[in-house]
């Protein structure tokens, strides 16, 4: 077995050192003007998210086609994996927007822990489950959406973020706790190569299924 020091799993500093820092600089001018227009383009997203359906294939290929103009490219492998039974998604946790990457490929709620305005909570596809108010009650609101909605819910049992690329945290159990099918999903990030910063630009989902 492999030695994985716990440092490995996440980067300390954003950006790259040395020569690699370059065209990070040049890219700089370029990026900030993006930044702008992205904001602006984000708004719309924001809009279409609230006023189209969920789960629809109109807002699915509109939402991907704004969020690649936004620099987010998703991309799913090993869609013969998916089970189409399964009520709970697990995946790994690399970065804030892994779970509207997950969202964009399979449409899915996950468990909110901030007190958001409803109409920005659904946009970003979270929804109130008592997470603050503990694990019991959790596990509860889960089970309820389990039975009642038809989008499953997306869970990162490693509780924290790490950069992917040698391991993961340990899981919390209790997204295997709700007594329904659990599919799990590995997302892996990937940036241009002369842009080497920690993250995100391209999502990669790969669906896995038991043997």
């Amino acid at each position: 077995m492999v030695q994985v020091n716990i440092q490995d799993l996440f980067d300390n500093s954003r950006f790259p050192r040395g020569i690699s820092l370059l065209p990070v600089l040049l890219y700089f001018p370029v990026g900030l003007v993006l930044a702008v227009l992205r904001i602006f383009i984000g708004l719309h997203v924001f809009l279409l998210s609230c006023i189209l359906p969920k789960g629809s294939l109109i807002r699915s290929v509109v939402l991907r086609i704004m969020c690649s103009i936004l620099g987010i490219c998703v991309t799913q492998k090993n869609q013969e994996n998916r089970d189409l039974a399964a009520r709970v998604i697990v995946t790994n946790f690399i970065s804030t927007l892994d779970h509207l990457a997950v969202d964009l490929a399979i449409p899915c709620m996950m468990p909110s822990v901030w007190d958001l305005p409803i109409a920005l909570n659904w946009m970003l596809g979270y929804t109130p489950m008592g997470v603050k108010e503990g694990r019991d009650v959790l596990i509860q609101n889960a089970k309820r959406h389990c039975q009642d909605s038809s989008f499953p819910i997306l869970a990162h049992p490693e509780g924290a973020s790490t950069n992917g690329k040698v391991g993961l945290l340990k899981f919390s159990v209790w997204p295997f706790s709700l007594d329904q099918p659990v599919q799990p999903v590995l997302v892996r990030l990937f940036r241009p190569r002369f842009l080497q910063v920690a993250p995100v630009s391209s999502i990669n989902l790969e669906i896995f299924c038991d043997e």
